[in-house]
């Protein structure tokens, strides 16, 4: 009789022990999920700023049109980075309805004020060159996804070819890409299924020389992605 509470101590402990064990278990399996979509929701969030980015300059065009003004469309040559022209167009008043904060996200600390903004705190890359082509041709895609200009070209038979190379994970938004296209769809792909196909669309560049990729400041000049 005297050996009963030291048994049922000792099961109880086991019995905490055993619970404790399946609770880290049960994390372990399902934090993978539990990060994915974190990551998405995050994307997400990206990918509607992104769209009032686009919406922005797009309503900024049809006004322009409507007075017979040159559109706002970044052209090539001109800008630095996108750091650059987002700055332009925020000066001008044609992202009056945008701040520094629609510019980060994801893990990216926002820029303070325009001045830090021209240094940082932008996850955006853009294409230049974009105004006369379609409006399924890509405008916007996060800088986690490092590309060149003769990626918007057809890609043909290769369509289907894997990008998951051209992903830089070191960047935000993690395991995924987040695209705006000129007419305004967003589009969110995770790095695992990306491919030249499902980037482009059919919005390729039939001359893309007359293109040029508009980088965040911050994003070096030549960025290998990690494989």
């Amino acid at each position: 009789m005297k050996f009963k509470p030291f048994f049922a101590a000792a099961l109880s402990s086991l019995a905490l022990v055993a619970c404790l064990f399946a609770i880290a278990l049960l994390a372990w399996l399902f934090w993978p999920h539990t990060s994915a979509g974190m990551h998405k929701a995050m994307a997400i969030k990206l990918g509607k700023a992104g769209n009032n980015i686009c919406d922005a300059i797009r309503m900024s065009n049809w006004e322009c049109e409507a007075q017979g003004l040159d559109p706002v469309w970044p052209e090539p040559g001109k800008w630095t980075s996108s750091n650059a022209w987002f700055l332009e167009m925020m000066a001008t008043g044609v992202l009056d309805t945008v701040s520094c904060s629609s510019f980060a996200g994801a893990g990216l600390p926002a820029a303070a004020d325009e001045s830090e903004l021209a240094r940082r705190g932008n996850l955006w890359s853009c294409l230049a060159g974009v105004g006369p082509l379609g409006d399924d041709v890509p405008f916007l895609w996060t800088s986690n996804l490092v590309l060149e200009p003769s990626d918007f070209a057809d890609p043909g038979a290769e369509t289907n070819r894997s990008w998951r190379a051209k992903v830089d994970r070191s960047r935000p938004p993690r395991g995924f890409v987040v695209v705006v296209r000129k007419g305004g769809a967003m589009q969110i792909v995770e790095r695992k299924h990306l491919t030249a196909g499902n980037f482009l669309q059919g919005g390729f560049v039939a001359d893309v020389s007359a293109i040029e990729i508009l980088n965040p400041a911050d994003l070096p000049k030549k960025t290998t992605a990690k494989p």
